[in-house]
């Protein structure tokens, strides 16, 4: 299941942008091709705001503990929003 793949491959061991951006890019991309989906669903809002952190970032910045439990947080969020939505759907 991508949910369980993304926390496992995130874990405090990758903390560089340059490693997660491309993820998390590819998972917006999909989220957004979702017709279902509101242009303000909560998954939506969330993984483009870590986008929008990460893309002002340099490639050698590293994100805190703080920031990755954030994120982890955030995405754990936003796969629960998103598996409602399915299901009221």
């Amino acid at each position: 299941m991508a949910k369980i793949e993304i926390v496992s491959h995130w874990g405090i061991l990758f903390v560089f942008p340059l490693q997660i951006h491309p993820d998390l890019s590819e998972l917006y991309d999909t989220i957004n091709s979702l017709s279902t989906l509101e242009p303000n669903f909560e998954g939506k809002v969330k993984v483009k705001s870590w986008l929008d952190r990460l893309g002002v970032m340099s490639a050698s910045d590293e994100l805190t503990d703080d920031q990755v439990r954030q994120m982890l947080f955030d995405l754990e969020g936003a796969y629960n929003a998103f598996m409602k939505a399915l299901s009221q759907s």
